[in-house]
């Protein structure tokens, strides 16, 4: 089969199809994506959309069948092809990102159980095909690098896109090329030490054509996983001639499969190390280039897009390929071929997966005793250490041999203490006070089956330790306890939470459909984000106008109180970096510098009354929690409507009163006969009782004279906001009403 005369499907979540190979295999191609714009043999479908690719395809392109059908999904889920077994040809599942978002790998099982691929192939996460083994999914392989866009042409030649950047802006220096954000804790951390301690160095983002170009002119490019996974950014510095130092990761990677360290990259376990590794080979400027030329020359003879063409061809043929690219290479499916699949299984991995993202050196406790819970699940993380307690019943000589062969004998230690709780996590059956008293750590993480015990415990911290928080959040036969060890000294509600000058809270409804859900919040954080103050052009040529007054503390960042009543903070946690980091991947949004979460939930009577004065306003969602809402009392907050039915009228109060009721009169008029829908009304620092009555004796006059009486759905809100918060309401407020 050449798949360059193929005529293939791809289903995918880019945003941004021209950053893309083009074309990918065959230049017979169709793109069912999440891309904004229209373009030739390209399928837009709103992000979070299930649909069935037989329809979509016979409803677009009647008379165009596919041989090849190829789906990327990962775990933000942005297009979801269904009814893929209606489609007449080979179909091949890309198993993307699960090293993040919510429920990652669990979801994504799900989906791939769920419908009938031929073929299941992960680009990046070789570590997680012990996962989907265990899930008993076949036909399972690793092509690494294989939606790679590699250069174009000579890199020497071409200019940067960016035209601000000068010609030989990276050249010798040491550079990373990325995002760095609060979802990025790890790699924002490092960053920063860098550029105190290493002269000539760089971070920040670049287009996929420009980081290419300074990958080739740096003399060192730094490649920083998010969570211990092996990224496209570690064939891009490789495929333009760059030098990669990239940090460690766990043998199941498979990164020494694809490179022999010491000869073609380095590798760094932390940051002295790094730092080390930086000086050292800066003092070597021949010997960067000797690795340039070893990398650059393996991957083209095994990684370029002309040899992952030529595998995938010779899968779907059933002919030999790489023996590393199968599945059955993998070291954990060999020593544990016997290991089934469980819910809770996974959901502890992924537990320990969330929090291994956000902790440099993770250790954990393992009372293997505890049901389910196997040590080599989490080997595939690189800064982890694990202690095992009453591994005698563990089948303890094939877990020796198995951390022999997969080297990592160095992360597992035995031990008969079960009383040092000075771990990150602790997975035992049986719990007691003790353990929540003892220790240094000062943020540490339960997990335990041991209910009956836990009732006990609870009570008692909540009346003699109240400086010892926890959350707990219930999963399949087990629960975690999230603790926080605090400061005994009390301090208020409102200190605990981070808010600037421009809040707005919402009350979203959690039970609501996941997907749902996700549209609208993606929707509405998009929409805020944009007319951010600091986002780049702000309002641009909005006709809104420029009340006196700037926001102060904040800085223009926008905090999104949100209620998490109804879902556990972890679950809502996850939910919104997945809503978030999908909007700094496709979107190009950068949300730290620009919009804050603040997560409350069952806030009593005095933490209401310290939290809702410093409310800028809250916003209607459609799917909204009115238990909640209807047990507060709101009715001096600001609402606004997170659909866009709002409009702003700036009066000029010192105007002629008769000329003003007029006006304002006619709008009022207007608005009535339209749906529901809410005014905003500029104070500008008159006095509200004063304008209040103003409008009272228009709306009176209106029903006695003209026999209009005011629709029920017209919500009017007197709003002194300073010029900060008009502009964050820019993407919600629908015009502004000429007066």
């Amino acid at each position: 089969m050449d798949l360059s005369k193929q005529k293939i499907l791809y289903s995918h979540h880019w945003s941004y199809v021209e950053c893309q190979r083009h074309p990918i295999f065959s230049r017979d191609e169709i793109y069912i994506t999440s891309y904004p714009d229209q373009a030739d043999k390209i399928i837009n479908l709103p992000i979070g959309t299930s649909y069935d690719v037989k329809e979509i395809l016979t409803e677009n392109y009647p008379n165009w069948q596919p041989d090849l059908f190829i789906a990327k999904v990962d775990s933000f889920f942005n297009v979801i092809p269904r009814n893929v077994k209606a489609l007449d040809c080979p179909k091949i599942l890309i198993l993307g990102d699960t090293q993040h978002g919510v429920k990652p790998l669990e979801r994504m099982i799900e989906y791939a159980k769920s419908e009938e691929y031929d073929f299941y192939i992960t680009d990046h996460k070789r570590h997680h095909l012990w996962y989907y083994y265990l899930a008993r999914i076949p036909n399972l392989y690793w092509l690494p690098g294989l939606f790679l866009n590699p250069p174009q042409g000579d890199l020497k030649i071409i200019d940067f896109e960016d035209s601000t950047i000068e010609p030989d802006f990276f050249t010798n220096k040491i550079i990373f090329v990325g995002q760095a954000s609060k979802f990025h804790p790890r790699r924002k951390a490092i960053l920063e030490y860098l550029h105190q301690q290493i002269p000539n160095f760089w971070s920040g983002r670049l287009s996929q054509r420009d980081s290419l170009k300074a990958f080739s002119q740096a003399q060192i490019s730094l490649n920083i996983s998010l969570n211990g996974d092996l990224n496209l950014r570690f064939f891009e510095i490789i495929s333009a001639g760059g030098f990669l130092l990239t940090d460690t990761l766990a043998e199941e990677a498979g990164m020494n499969l694809l490179l022999e360290e010491g000869k073609e990259y380095e590798s760094f376990e932390n940051v002295e190390q790094l730092i080390n590794k930086i000086k050292y080979f800066l003092q070597y400027p021949e010997l960067i280039e000797e690795y340039k030329k070893r990398s650059y020359q393996r991957y083209l003879e095994n990684y370029a897009p002309e040899k992952h063409k030529e595998n995938l061809e010779n899968i779907l043929e059933e002919k030999f390929i790489n023996e590393i690219y199968y599945s059955n290479l993998i070291q954990r499916i060999n020593s544990f071929s016997e290991s089934q699949y469980a819910q809770k299984r996974i959901e502890i991995y992924q537990t320990v997966q969330y929090i291994h993202k956000y902790t440099e050196n993770l250790t954990i406790f393992i009372d293997i005793q505890f049901f389910n819970c196997y040590v080599e699940d989490f080997l595939d993380l690189p800064r982890i250490t694990v202690s095992i307690l009453n591994y005698i019943p563990y089948n303890f000589e094939k877990l020796i041999e198995y951390l022999g062969t997969s080297k990592n004998l160095h992360k597992v230690k035995f031990t008969n203490d079960k009383h040092n709780n000075n771990y990150d996590i602790l997975i035992i059956e049986s719990i007691n006070i003790d353990l929540f008293l003892q220790g240094n750590k000062q943020y540490f993480t339960v997990i335990s089956s041991d209910d009956h015990s836990w009732q006990d415990i609870s009570i008692i911290l909540r009346e003699e330790y109240p400086h010892i928080k926890f959350t707990v959040n219930k999963y399949t036969d087990f629960f975690t306890i999230h603790v926080e060890r605090q400061n005994i000294l009390k301090e208020k509600f409102t200190d605990k939470i981070k808010l600037t000058a421009i809040n707005y809270i919402i009350f979203p409804d959690w039970q609501t459909d996941e997907e749902t859900l996700t549209e609208e919040l993606y929707n509405l954080i998009t929409t805020l984000a944009e007319y951010s103050p600091l986002s780049k052009g702000g309002w641009g040529g909005s006709n809104l106008p420029s009340p006196s007054g700037r926001g102060v503390g904040g800085e223009g960042i926008i905090t999104l109180v949100i209620d998490t009543t109804g879902i556990t903070e972890e679950d809502a946690n996850l939910f919104l970096s997945g809503i978030a980091m999908n909007l700094m991947m496709e979107e190009d949004l950068d949300l730290e510098n620009i919009l804050d979460f603040a997560l409350i939930n069952n806030l009593n009577e005095q933490q209401w009354s310290q939290l809702l004065p410093k409310i800028t306003a809250k916003i209607t969602v459609e799917n909204e929690s009115q238990e909640i809402i209807n047990q507060l009392n709101l009715e001096d907050l600001v609402t606004i409507n997170g659909n866009g039915n709002n409009y702003a009228i700036f009066p000029d109060w010192k105007a002629d009163q008769e000329k003003l009721a007029s006006e304002i009169s006619q709008v009022l008029i207007n608005l009535s006969e339209e749906e529901s829908h809410t005014l905003l009304v500029n104070l500008n620092n008159a006095d509200q009782e004063e304008v209040g009555l103003f409008f009272s004796e228009i709306a009176m006059n209106l029903m006695l004279s003209e026999g209009v009486e005011l629709s029920d759905n017209l919500h009017i809100n007197f709003v002194n906001f300073t010029l900060d918060q008009w502009q964050s309401l820019g993407g919600l407020v629908k015009d502004k009403l000429s007066i």
